[in-house]
């Protein structure tokens, strides 16, 4: 595992619950069930601050509105599961009868380890980490820069200039998966249901059904 991070840990026990999903069913000497989410939920918003720290400071000359689509671009679920595939945490993570690619649990694995780092090394070092080891290694700004990622402003474009009636209609849900909310958006064109996708956010999920319309008419 050092080899993949490039440094020593100094507790192993926080990468090692990093990468522990909650279907092992392991629990601790309280009953208390021992997995990653915790960490997840810490190395998600350590992960944010430094991903908008390095943007603010790497485009001095942007508005808001392009830091917070390039910070999308960088931290969407795609992305981290990539990362952690590129990092090959999925020789490490340990889960039972769930599937690592569909499910992201590669990504979630990410922000846990992120967090378990935060633990281990403190804030400096983890943001370090970040940007030597991901951001300059991983990303491709020039090409970031130039791709679209908000497919919902473009599938209300392509209603409009085709005189069409477009509806989002999203609900929330309880998630299976993980106990925690889930948000489903259904996308109605003209009064005809066109497709549905769900996301962890109202936002995410109308993004997630945005971009499946745009490919049932063929506009990539």
């Amino acid at each position: 595992m050092k080899n993949q991070l490039g440094f020593i840990p100094n507790s192993i026990l926080y990468y090692q619950k990093a990468l522990t999903h909650k279907s092992v069913s392991l629990k601790n000497k309280e009953g208390l069930v021992v997995s990653n989410e915790r960490l997840e939920f810490l190395g998600d918003s350590i992960l944010d601050s430094i991903i908008s720290d390095y943007l603010f400071n790497q485009y001095k000359r942007k508005d808001e509105g392009f830091l917070t689509q390039m910070r999308s671009k960088l931290v969407n679920r795609k992305s981290l599961n990539e990362i952690a595939g590129s990092l090959k945490l999925h020789k490490y993570i340990k889960v039972n009868n769930i599937s690592i690619e569909n499910n992201n649990v590669l990504g979630n694995a990410f922000e846990a380890l992120i967090g378990a780092i935060y633990l281990d090394k403190g804030y400096n070092f983890t943001r370090l980490f970040l940007i030597n080891r991901v951001i300059i290694k991983y990303y491709d700004f020039n090409f970031l820069e130039t791709v679209d990622t908000n497919f919902k402003s473009r599938l209300l474009e392509y209603t409009q200039k085709h005189k069409k009636a477009i509806l989002f209609e999203t609900r929330e849900e309880s998630s299976t998966e993980r106990g925690k909310q889930m948000f489903i958006a259904t996308v109605l064109i003209d009064s005809n249901t066109i497709c549905e996708a769900n996301g962890s956010s109202k936002k995410e999920a109308e993004q997630n059904a945005a971009k499946i319309a745009l490919r049932k008419f063929e506009i990539t």
